[in-house]
């Protein structure tokens, strides 16, 4: 169990990382990831002018 969820986290931030929302940097073992401010900024942009529909 503990192996999927390794995996499906790696998955998670992998697809964060192809849409350009974080970066990261390998140390040795490790992976560290960053925010990626510009990313950020651009998804900030695309949900103020998403519509917002009536409930």
């Amino acid at each position: 169990m503990g192996k999927g969820c390794v995996q499906g986290a790696a998955e998670g931030l992998k697809r964060l990382k192809d849409a350009g929302l974080l970066t990261s940097e390998r140390r040795g073992t490790w992976v560290y990831y960053r925010v990626e401010p510009s990313g950020l900024a651009a998804m900030g942009r695309l949900l103020v002018l998403a519509p917002v529909e009536a409930a």
